[in-house]
């Protein structure tokens, strides 16, 4: 497998997991539930002790770059 084939897949698989996180962000909006936009270094188990939904905008970032 060359490697800009591996660089395509891997960035695939990121986009799809990503994909899924906001997936899940949006369908905790819906339910009612609060969705709280974190960094990495921020507590996130004080969100879900509030049950709010973490959503990182690092992973965006990923997917550009991807």
């Amino acid at each position: 497998m060359s490697r800009s084939v591996k660089r395509l897949h891997s960035a695939r698989i990121i986009y799809s997991m990503v994909k899924e996180h906001y997936a899940e962000a949006r369908g905790a909006k819906v339910a009612g539930k609060p969705v709280a936009w974190a960094t990495a270094l921020d507590p996130v188990e004080l969100l879900y002790a509030f049950d709010a939904y973490p959503v990182y905008p690092e992973n965006y970032a990923t997917v550009i770059g991807a």
